[in-house]
């Protein structure tokens, strides 16, 4: 999954313990919105629907639709493959589950609003569906992520101001990829995050982490997502989520392996400005190491590392 505009922090784990560590700070760019932000407009023709078992979560948002919504548009439980009237039977191949619906409020201009200002409108509302949806609150430590689709600048023409909530597995270069089945619930249980954990061959202390296999050669692991506040509040000043970096991902990192390493460190991400405003609100915690492994090192305790 896509982490672009997270500043970060690193920590050896042993350093961590005691939260008398040196902490490391790489400053990172403003960049584009992260691949679980992408907007999709709709341009294909309608295709015949298929469903899911998943239940309702359409909400009613204040707005207009004066040219309605055409014919075949995805709906809440339906599977689309490349756009929002591509829908297509989920139990065969597609990109991303409808799991919301809505029109956008107060977006009465003669052209869509900008990319960034419908991120800010939908996407906090869009994530905390999709978090119900997969049954877990933490799915920012995994390869799914949310998407958006809403009309085209044609479509917005004729008066439409639908827009489509979905989720997608994304891969290394943050696009959606082809599955099957629903991801209802997928994150339900203790072993749910194990599924779709987000491993990767960068470390976090680096570079942004992107979408490896985890039982190939990779340098780090998403642990945990620690809640920092909400989009309409402040986003912390770098001391305070340093601190609780320290002390939350030390000992995540800590008990995801079941031992403390002096081999083994615990990293954290943080959201810029402007994706802390849509939404993005977590501190990610990583457990990273020098050399690659080729297995979760969940439970590791003090085993040797598995080195790839």
């Amino acid at each position: 999954m896509s982490r672009q505009g997270y500043a970060l922090g690193v920590v050896t784990l042993a350093a961590a313990v005691v939260l008398a560590g040196c902490v490391s700070e790489v400053g990172g760019s403003p960049a584009l919105p992260s691949a679980d932000q992408r907007a999709a407009g709709a341009t294909e023709a309608p295709a015949a629907t298929g469903t899911t078992t998943a239940p309702s979560t359409d909400r009613s948002v204040p707005g207009t639709e004066p040219g309605g919504t055409p014919p075949g548009l995805a709906g809440t439980g339906d599977c689309v493959s490349t756009d929002a009237t591509t829908v297509v039977d989920c139990a065969g191949d597609h990109t991303v589950e409808i799991v919301d619906t809505g029109t956008l409020d107060d977006a009465d201009g003669a052209t869509p609003p900008p990319e960034q200002a419908v991120y800010e409108a939908v996407l906090p509302d869009c994530r905390t569906a999709v978090a119900d949806f997969l049954g877990s609150a933490d799915y920012d430590v995994t390869t799914l992520g949310a998407w958006l689709f809403w009309a085209d600048e044609d479509r917005w023409d004729e008066g439409q101001r639908w827009y489509r909530c979905g989720v997608a597995q994304v891969n290394a270069d943050g696009e959606p990829r082809t599955r099957q089945g629903s991801l209802h619930d997928a994150l339900a249980g203790d072993d749910g995050l194990d599924g779709f954990r987000l491993c990767s061959r960068e470390r976090p202390a680096d570079e942004r982490p992107r979408a490896a296999p985890c039982d190939g050669p990779h340098r780090s692991e998403a642990v945990a997502a620690i809640p920092l506040g909400t989009p309409d509040g402040a986003l912390p000043d770098v001391e305070k989520i340093n601190a609780l970096g320290r002390q939350e991902c030390g000992q995540a990192v800590r008990g995801y392996l079941g031992a403390d390493r002096d081999d083994i460190g615990a990293a954290w991400r943080w959201p810029r400005e402007a994706s802390w405003r849509q939404g993005f609100t977590n501190l990610l915690c990583f457990a990273e190491t020098e050399q690659p492994v080729d297995t979760l090192l969940r439970d590791i305790g003090t085993e040797p590392l598995p080195t790839a």
